[in-house]
Parts: C-alpha cells; sequence; structure tokens
C-alpha cells in the first residue's frame, strides 16, 4: 500500500475489519497482521515474519474447509447455447407465455426506473427469441434485484423472481462469482461457514444487560447484521446490530428470555438467491441442526430474509426444520394481544414498509 495519503489509513482500516470478520467466524484474528517497515529494515522484516510463522502454527490448522469441485463458480462455464433447453423449460414451468406485454413490470421496476437497460418482459422476450446465447440476458439475469414488484403487478400473476433464481442456478451451478454483488463478499462469507468445525463467535459483543436462556424453547436468530457493520459501516455508518439488541430488549420486556445460537451461521439467503443451492444446502442443514439439538420448539428473527429463508427456503430445497419461524412482529403481536401493554391513539393513520422481500 502506499504510504502517503490516504493509504495507511485505509489499510489499517480494511485489516482491523478482516480481523473482526475472522474473530467472529471462529477462525481467529491473529491469523492476519500488518506492520510497516523501511526499506533498509530487511532484518525487522524476516523477525516479522518468523514470530508471524510460529504463532499461526501454534493456532493450528485453519478450520475452513476449501470448496469442492462443483461448489463454486467453474473457470470455463459452459456455452450459453448449452443452456437454451433448460432455460425454454423453464419458461414454460414459470408459465412466461403468459406474459401480457402489458409494461407494468416495467413501470414498477426500480431497475427500469432509474434508467438503466433492464425489463422484466424484455428480458423474457429475449430468452424466447434468441435463448441464453443473447448477451444482454447473462447481464439481465444478475441484474434483476428479485425484489418482487413486477410479481406483485403482473395481471398474469408471473412469480418473475423465482424464473430469476432458477436461472442463476442453471447458469453456473455454485453461483456466478462475477456477478455477486459486494465482490461476491457474503456469498464467500457464507461458502465459509459451510465448515462444520468453525466455531463462530456470533454473539459475543451482545450487552451484558440483554438477557438469554440457552435453556429455552424460543431461540432468537440474528442473522448477518454484524457482519454487515463490519464491511459497511465506514462508508455508509451503518449499525444494523442495534437492531439485533433492540429486538432482544422487547422480548426481555415481554418476559420472554430467549435461546441464542453462540455459534450461529447466516441462514444462506444470498447463496440460494446467486444460483449456489449446494452450499445452501449445507448451511441449512448445519443450521437446522445446531438449532434443534437445543430442543428449541420456535425460532424468532427480525429479519425479513432469514425469516422467509429459514420458515420457507429450507423446507423447498429438502431441509426439514423441526421447529416453526416467526417473525418479531408476528410475536409482539401476540403478545400484545394477550393485553401486556396498551398503547395511546396516536390519532393519525401510519402504514410501515419492510424494504426487504
Amino acid at each position: 500500500t502506499c504510504r502517503y495519503g490516504s493509504g495507511t489509513d485505509n489499510t489499517t482500516h480494511n485489516v482491523e475489519s478482516t480481523r473482526g470478520i475472522l474473530e467472529m467466524l471462529g477462525i481467529g484474528k491473529e491469523r492476519l497482521r500488518w506492520a510497516t517497515f523501511l526499506p533498509e529494515d530487511a532484518d525487522g522484516l524476516l523477525r516479522f515474519l518468523q514470530n508471524f510463522q510460529k504463532d499461526v502454527q501454534v493456532l493450528g490448522k485453519n478450520p475452513v474447509i476449501p470448496p469442492v469441485a462443483g461448489s463454486h463458480a467453474p473457470s470455463h462455464p459452459r456455452p450459453p447455447s448449452v443452456l437454451d433447453e433448460p432455460a425454454r423449460k423453464l419458461l414454460a414451468e414459470h408459465d412466461i407465455y403468459a406474459c401480457q406485454e402489458c409494461g407494468k413490470c416495467s413501470s414498477a421496476c426500480p431497475i427500469t426506473l432509474v434508467g438503466k437497460p433492464f425489463s422484466p418482459r424484455a428480458m423474457a422476450g429475449r430468452i424466447i427469441a434468441s435463448g441464453m446465447s443473447d448477451p444482454a440476458v447473462d447481464a439481465d439475469i444478475w441484474s434483476c434485484l428479485t425484489c418482487g414488484l413486477c410479481h406483485d403487478r403482473c395481471p398474469s400473476a408471473i412469480d418473475f423472481p423465482e424464473f430469476i433464481r432458477e436461472l442463476r442456478a442453471l447458469e453456473s451451478p455454485g453461483g456466478s462469482v462475477g456477478h455477486e454483488a459486494h465482490g461476491g463478499f457474503f456469498q464467500s462469507l457464507m461458502r465459509t461457514m459451510t465448515s462444520p468445525d468453525l466455531r463462530l463467535r456470533h454473539w459475543d459483543w451482545l450487552p451484558d444487560d440483554v438477557r438469554t436462556d440457552p435453556d429455552s424453547k424460543i431461540l432468537f436468530f440474528g442473522g448477518c447484521a454484524p457482519y454487515f457493520d463490519i464491511f459497511f459501516r465506514q462508508h455508509l455508518g451503518v449499525q444494523t446490530s442495534d437492531i439485533l439488541v433492540d429486538s432482544l430488549r422487547l422480548l426481555n420486556f415481554f418476559d420472554i428470555t430467549p435461546a441464542i445460537l453462540t455459534d450461529e451461521r447466516c441462514c444462506g439467503h444470498d447463496l440460494l438467491w446467486s444460483g449456489d443451492r449446494e452450499n445452501f444446502r449445507k448451511l441449512a442443514r448445519l443450521n437446522v441442526d445446531a438449532i434443534a439439538a437445543l430442543g428449541v420448539e420456535e425460532v424468532v428473527t427480525a429479519c425479513p430474509e432469514c425469516f422467509r429463508t429459514l420458515g420457507h427456503d429450507y423446507r423447498e430445497q429438502g431441509v426439514e426444520p423441526p421447529f416453526r419461524v416467526t417473525h418479531l412482529y408476528e410475536l409482539l403481536e401476540r403478545e400484545i394481544d394477550k393485553g401486556a401493554i396498551a398503547f395511546e391513539p396516536m390519532g393519525e393513520r401510519l402504514t410501515f414498509q419492510d424494504p426487504c422481500r
């Protein structure tokens, strides 16, 4: 890194952020260090490297299992023409031919509305006309936000996000890393979590005043918020872990002391929607087995993506959870209906909009 300007500051931040992620993953932050040396200090550099090598040897073998063949995007993807017939089958399975060309999907699509060359109906039309060989199709598959607005507006009830998800899985069985948001960081994070020997430290940062009970029949599932904070804090100033703390305090307010999974893994949402079903299922089984081992009957989450993934996508992908999944708002409504708390009238009409699925 350049030691002039902001180079050193940026390096310090990036290294410390990565160390934080390694620590939370249970890999150990001491596996990554950085230091600065003047050109004439070759002996100092050598001593640093020798000491670092000894320390890493003491830490032991890296618990992360390298991806097996087929679990990541191939270095030589299949020719697009090979995918034409499977893609046409998906067109029929998802009833894409029922498109009325009304344009309601495009008028609602946030990608189209910001002026980018993307339209759900136009993409479907390209696949119908040219198959997967059209270069624009590949870009379209990975431009879609899978937000579902097109599905909500479609008079033919075409589930376009599900069609996109199937196409991504078809295009690359392990997910197309080159097209994933944020350089594929979160997908890589989740693939790392499929290593069963990891001993994650997901909740080490939790404030002392939050009450949890390892024997509770209700478990609170946090999701990726702590990793979001590390990844986005410098640029966006986010502190999404506060949502988890506030959620747990709300549960405590209603005299609910939930269990937490100390080595909680991500639910795997981003893997599934990137087409990496193999690693998604691995992660799903690890999560379900870990939660089931606690004897939990109900899993509560404040994250809409975790709610959908745990409660719907696991089962759809062949991993059956032996517990029910509840969104935090459902549980709070349940407690409020019991008369546990009363509200003063606000005198105005309000609505709540959740930006996630």
